[in-house]
């Protein structure tokens, strides 16, 4: 094991950094971070600001609007994208549930010998459209219950739907 571990800048994704830098009104993304204690190298950040301009938060070296918002959010860059689309199109309650889920993991376990039982509980939430919004579903199915009912109810519900959910 190493005696330091290497400084955080050199282990994080960069494409966040690079847009809070952007989003600050430096220009010189590369000039600046390449000015730190430990910069990262500089094709890590060529590659960061490429993948900035196909996600669509760069028009050339600038911000979009896309990315103006992005850079405010403190989130990793699918989920600022998908919040910002989420309020644009009016469905920003999902969206956060779901950058949740991508941020963290599935609200629900699915232990090794339960697995199959997992499997058939979350079906009833799935309309084909993939698991992130089958846990959506199921998430939101079970807020709703505990914003109703209490979270007793929602802890019941589980058991009932032979679902173990984490976030109780």
């Amino acid at each position: 094991m190493k005696e330091r571990t290497s400084p955080e800048i050199q282990r994080i994704p960069l494409e966040q950094l690079c847009l809070s830098v952007l989003g600050m009104g430096w220009t010189d993304v590369i000039g600046v971070l390449s000015k730190t204690l430990s910069p990262p190298k500089v094709e890590a950040l060529e590659r960061a600001i490429q993948t900035l301009k196909d996600v669509g938060a760069l028009n050339g070296d600038n911000l979009s609007a896309l990315g103006r918002h992005m850079s405010a959010l403190p989130a990793d860059l699918r989920c600022s994208k998908l919040m910002v689309l989420g309020s644009v199109f009016g469905c920003l309650s999902i969206t956060i549930t779901i950058a949740s889920i991508i941020a963290v993991k599935s609200p629900f376990l699915s232990p090794p010998d339960k697995r199959d039982a997992a499997a058939e509980a979350r079906k009833q939430f799935s309309n084909g459209s993939g698991d992130l919004l089958t846990d959506a579903k199921a998430f939101d199915t079970w807020n709703a219950l505990r914003s109703e009912k209490g979270l007793s109810a929602a802890r019941r519900w589980c058991d009932e739907v032979n679902l173990e959910c984490y976030f109780i």
